[in-house]
């Protein structure tokens, strides 16, 4: 299993004997498109962006394009950050994610 994050994206290859791609696509699916979300999920979601977060400010080409596209989108969806803020991300709930 190879898993790639990007801020914009995530990759997920998984490698599985023939006879059980149909099997463990239709695992894959179950749990990617219903997924059961706690609060210990939760927690670690909320620790593992704001790590993104704090490492994306460290990024000159990430710093570069969020004060870019803040000045060019001033009035537009692209001018909040990729990575969103950490008082948005401190004030995130689980009935947020929830919807």
């Amino acid at each position: 299993m190879a898993v790639q994050v990007f801020p914009a994206a995530t990759g997920i290859g998984i490698v599985v004997p023939a006879y059980l791609a149909g099997t463990a696509q239709d695992a894959l699916l179950a749990h990617v498109f219903h997924p059961s979300i706690d609060d210990n999920a939760m927690k670690n979601a909320k620790l593992r962006l704001a790590e993104q977060l704090s490492l994306a400010g460290l990024q000159p080409d990430i710093y570069l394009r969020e004060r870019l596209f803040a000045a060019i989108f001033a009035d537009g969806p692209y001018r909040d950050s990729t990575f969103g803020t950490a008082a948005a991300l401190d004030k995130a709930t689980l009935p947020d994610v929830h919807g």
